[in-house]
């Protein structure tokens, strides 16, 4: 038994799938009749919470229900979800019972019980990769390649260990020579996954990212929080010399933190597809600065108008 055992992982996964679901639904259809409120704030509060939160752990399941892997006489094979690394077997330095190892071995980040997928900076080992459904070292296997390490999790340790010794052997002379030679397996390759972008370690962006998006946030709170205060009428627009140009209902306040979110959204989406690469991080790290800008903007406008008169 060489693949990993999934029940556990995959019964957590959808419990937890069901329940954000259920509150995204729950919280949309609350904000169906949407009316500018502190209320219908909150529920788009619980909506922008639980919606990435039922898709992030929806991808986790499908990565644990697709997850694989496979020895052959040429490569191991780990497939998980988007991720697909093939390690020809001549790359491979050597395997080991995680037992071996003396010292600490825990994976980090987002897991649940059954699911362990994360990249560790090992301070011993250095990059060791977890794509396993148990944490436990008796249970993980240690595969040490040019690419660091992965933790693994098969069904049974000691036959995954054996079969690898197996295929490691020297092949003897007897061989029949006139069998078809196994084709030649590929370098490792790994498919598009967006949690393996490097952005996810680069704690600048992330605060960035962070920052912007609390601060459009904090922005709709505070207008929804003040729009049944107001009168039933505001001055919306001045003129150069500080006259009013326009006036009209106080729901016309949210075009800012709406100006902020659309801003947020598209330069963080077009953030992440320039870092990347070396190449595209300034260009990534001017969007996220330019995020915050136009966030800092839009507050100045929204308590001037607040303000005024």
């Amino acid at each position: 038994m060489l693949n990993p055992p999934k029940t556990r992982g995959l019964a957590f996964g959808l419990g937890m799938f069901i329940v954000a679901l259920a509150l995204s639904g729950w919280a949309l259809l609350n904000l169906r009749a949407f009316t500018p409120t502190f209320g219908a704030f909150v529920w788009l509060c619980v909506a922008l919470v639980s919606v990435p939160a039922a898709l992030w752990v929806g991808y986790r399941c499908w990565g644990l229900l697709t997850a694989r892997y496979t020895l052959t006489p040429q490569a191991l094979t780990v497939v998980w979800g988007g991720r697909r690394e093939i390690i020809p077997l001549e790359d491979i330095e050597y395997v080991h019972l995680a037992n071996e190892y003396a010292g600490e071995l825990k994976p980090r980040g987002l897991n649940w019980p059954g699911s362990f997928v994360s990249r560790v900076a090992h301070p011993e080992l250095g990059a060791v990769e977890f794509l396993a459904t148990s944490a436990a070292k008796a249970d993980l296997v240690m595969v040490a390649y040019s690419g660091g390490w992965l933790a693994l999790s098969p069904a049974n340790p000691a036959e995954f260990l054996q079969a690898f010794e197996a295929y490691r052997a020297p092949q003897t002379e007897e061989t029949p020579t006139d069998e078809a030679s196994p084709a030649p397996v590929a370098a490792a390759s790994v498919l598009p996954d967006v949690w393996q972008w490097p952005l996810w370690q680069d704690r600048l962006a992330l605060a960035l990212i962070a920052v912007s998006g609390l601060a459009w946030l904090g922005q709709a709170g505070y207008v929804s929080f003040l729009l049944p205060q107001l009168p039933a009428e505001i001055v919306l627009r001045f003129r150069p010399d500080g006259t009013p140009l326009h006036v009209g209902a106080p729901v016309g306040l949210l075009i800012l933190p709406a100006i902020s979110a659309v801003t947020w959204a598209l330069n963080t989406l077009l953030g992440m597809v320039f870092h990347r690469q070396p190449a595209g991080r300034t260009i990534a790290y001017i969007l996220l600065c330019n995020t915050l800008f136009i966030s800092g903007l839009t507050w100045v406008a929204t308590v001037s108008l607040l303000t005024a008169g």
